[in-house]
């Protein structure tokens, strides 16, 4: 997975090595374009493998003014949202660039045929069903020359109550090497302004340490429900995301329920799981 964080030239300084793309706003009203092309063109000539997102803050797109800046630097995409959805549709033919929706979950095999079909999107940020089938839909994606994104200390749904639910689309940091294989681009959500601390932490538990020994709620914003992540069993992710939400059919399935049963009663107990070759009880 690559890793995407909001651009400030103090983060940069900090992280130059962590980051893979970067997330620019550009507001017309405030930022020249002369300015944004300056900084493209500084950003190529110091890291010219660093992807750059310009998420546009304006109601009504300009594409003329994204077709140029596309040509500036060729790591480039845009990043939209659902009130341009309009515009784009209309405009699909004009739009040589890549671009993506910062704010529509693809939570549906109708909603994927929209973005992949008819707005042709670079990028779509997963969700819902599709989490449950994730090794066919990304090979689906890969095959069209589609990037998967994921906010990881987020619940990706949009389901009502979907913290507190333990068949959600919940993913722990020792769930990385998964979704290495499935994700493209992971993203923490950090409040806005950017908290830098918080990131800091994410980026240990998520990128180094691939570990978490509290309750999952402490780093997951959406999450409600207790789950001791030092009593989870790895299985509790590698069946969820192929198991196509079958429990919705009443299947009578309730592993989801039953692993994270089991991770209380285990943490109760004093116990927790240590991975040494393979997953053993200690």
């Amino acid at each position: 997975m690559l890793l995407s964080m909001p651009f400030k030239l103090e983060l940069y300084n900090l992280h130059p090595d962590k980051i893979d793309e970067y997330i620019v706003k550009y507001d017309s009203e405030k930022h020249t374009l002369e300015k944004i092309i300056e900084f493209l063109q500084a950003m190529e000539e110091e890291n010219p493998d660093i992807w750059i997102d310009i998420e546009i803050l304006d109601n009504e797109l300009k594409i003329k003014e994204l077709e140029t800046l596309s040509k500036i630097y060729p790591k480039l995409k845009f990043r939209l949202n659902s009130k341009h959805i309009k515009q784009i549709d209309d405009n699909i033919d004009k739009m040589p660039f890549k671009y993506y929706l910062k704010d529509v979950y693809v939570n549906s095999y109708s909603v994927l045929k929209l973005m992949l079909d008819r707005l042709q999107v670079s990028d779509i940020y997963i969700a819902d069903d599709l989490c449950y089938n994730l090794p066919e839909i990304s090979q689906y994606l890969k095959k069209n020359n589609v990037q998967t994104r994921l906010i990881l200390n987020k619940i990706p749904s949009l389901i009502p109550g979907k913290g507190r639910d333990p068949s959600s689309p919940i993913f722990c940091p020792q769930d990385k090497k998964i979704l290495d294989k499935y994700i493209d681009i992971a993203e923490f959500e950090c409040g806005d302004p950017f908290d830098i601390h918080r990131f800091n932490v994410y980026y240990k538990i998520w990128f180094e340490t691939q570990t978490w020994i509290g309750d999952i709620r402490s780093i997951n914003e959406d999450l409600e429900i207790p789950i001791p992540n030092s009593t989870l069993f790895p299985n509790f992710t590698e069946s969820k995301i192929r198991c196509r939400r079958k429990c919705a059919l009443k299947n009578g399935c309730r592993k989801c329920y039953d692993y994270v049963l089991l991770a209380k009663e285990l943490n109760e107990e004093g116990y927790y799981l240590k991975q040494q070759g393979e997953n053993e009880l200690k």
